[in-house]
């Protein structure tokens, strides 16, 4: 059984490694909560999000992985995190010989693996030893920000910035991370984003700083990029939410919970509660927008 604080690392590790949105993640902590005996593999599993062995692999073989020194190819990381066939990687490997192209590019090409799942996987194995790490956990790894004390702080003085827009540096680093380098224009956000670390110049050039952009990738950035949006806001007055209940912020909460965040299925739930002719009062929320996700 694993314990609270390792099944919310495992749940970071899932994330980074675009295999789980943290919306899943949040919701499988929540079910966790309630059925102690459960572990945040299996629920994801049972969902539909995750294949339960890949779960393990991250859960018992991905620390002791970062600790080898002898790396396998990469198509036997992917075969014993059950996210390709032997199979796939026959026929990934007969066109490697064919198009020279990389094995990730070809898996990423026939949409068998993510792309951000496949620079997961290469970051991660080569960053320790291009730091000189000797941790072997996972929970100890430098890319785990709410693990790492400096890269709280990091964090938290980018998302809480006095002197420039957060969502503005968030957009700008997004940009720096796609283009993998920008022209150093003396902007106030680049500079922002030097003294924060994010970025360091390479010659007349801009790039992203690679002991941090691990814990910062495009992932994060789009996670904080949503946060930051009032799309929950939005929702409710577009469906009119707080005409239909007490607390519609609950509401919300309750319907993204049962649809994991999905969009068309959110809006579809969105809908049905705003037609319905039954006011949620506080403490309703659970059993009303089940009612209704079961109607869908």
């Amino acid at each position: 059984m694993y314990t609270t604080s390792s099944i919310k690392k495992l749940g970071t590790v899932l994330q980074q490694a675009d295999l789980v949105s943290s919306t899943q993640v949040k919701i499988a902590l929540r079910e966790q909560a309630q059925f102690k005996n459960k572990r945040i593999g299996e629920i994801l599993a049972r969902r539909g999000w995750l294949k339960q062995e890949t779960a393990d692999f991250f859960a018992e073989q991905w620390p002791n992985l970062l600790s080898h020194r002898v790396r396998q190819p990469i198509g036997q990381y992917f075969k014993k995190a059950a996210l390709l066939s032997d199979r796939q990687i026959e026929v990934i490997l007969l066109e490697q010989k064919q198009t020279n192209l990389r094995f990730g590019e070809l898996a990423v090409k026939k949409g068998w693996i993510k792309s951000n799942t496949i620079e997961f996987f290469l970051d991660y194995l080569t960053f320790k030893e291009q730091a000189s790490q000797k941790t072997t956990h996972v929970d100890e790894t430098p890319n785990t920000i709410e693990s790492n004390e400096p890269l709280k702080g990091i964090e938290q003085r980018l998302l809480d910035n006095q002197n420039c827009d957060p969502f503005r540096l968030l957009k700008l680093y997004r940009q720096i991370l796609r283009q993998k380098e920008i022209a150093d224009y003396n902007t106030p956000e680049l500079s922002e984003l030097l003294n924060l670390g994010l970025i360091i110049k390479r010659g007349d050039r801009l790039i992203t700083n690679p002991i941090y952009e691990i814990a910062f990738n495009l992932r994060w950035v789009e996670e904080e990029l949503a946060r930051l949006r009032p799309f929950n806001e939005i929702r409710i007055k577009l469906f009119k939410l707080e005409t239909k209940a007490s607390s519609p912020y609950s509401v919300l909460e309750e319907i993204l919970f049962w649809t994991g965040d999905q969009f068309y299925l959110t809006q579809k739930l969105c809908q049905l509660i705003s037609e319905s002719d039954v006011f949620i009062a506080a403490g309703e929320e659970t059993i009303r927008v089940k009612q209704s996700y079961n109607i869908t």
